[in-house]
Formats: C-alpha cells, structure tokens, sequence
C-alpha cells in the first residue's frame, strides 16, 4: 500500500491504536492532527464502535471500513468480486 500511495504522490502511514486509545477523542485527534491524516482504513476487531466512528466523522476524512460495515460514508472492500477473481484464477490454472 505505501509503494502504491507513494507512486501517486501520497504518504503512507501506519498507526495502531489500543482500544482504550482508539475511544478516546483527546487520543484519536491528537494522532490525525500528528500525522497528518487525510484519510482513514479503519480495521477494528470486535465491531466497530459507534464512538469510534463518530469520532473519525467530526475530522471529515474519508474512511475505508477495512472488515467491518459501517451506517455511515463509507468505501468498502469488494470481498465477493475478489474472492470470484481468485478462484477464477485458480480455476484457469487447472
């Protein structure tokens, strides 16, 4: 992903948060105004908390729920087209 973002002229950096850091605002804002944050992939075990997301919603960043569906503005993977792409290939391969 960071060779990817850096071809097209974006940085790329990885944060993880525990989820007593992740829940807290004070936390949260200071880590996206640190590093710059212009956009989120939000991979959050458990389900992703409300709080959670409200919070990353007051930044208006766009968020990519990475494994999780979200009720809000949200890109999300194509797990299905995906998952057909790969057993295409493995059905070609055979």
């Amino acid at each position: 992903m960071q060779q990817t973002a850096f071809k097209h002229g974006f940085g790329f950096s990885l944060l993880s948060l525990p989820d007593q850091q992740i829940n807290d605002f004070k936390t949260l804002s200071e880590a996206i105004g640190d590093f710059g944050v212009g956009g989120v992939l939000l991979n959050y075990g458990n389900g992703t908390t409300n709080n959670v997301v409200q919070m990353l919603s007051r930044f208006h960043l766009p968020i990519v729920a990475v494994t999780n569906f979200l009720p809000y503005d949200c890109v999300y993977p194509d797990d299905y087209g995906i998952a057909y792409e790969a057993v295409s290939e493995l059905i070609k391969a055979h």
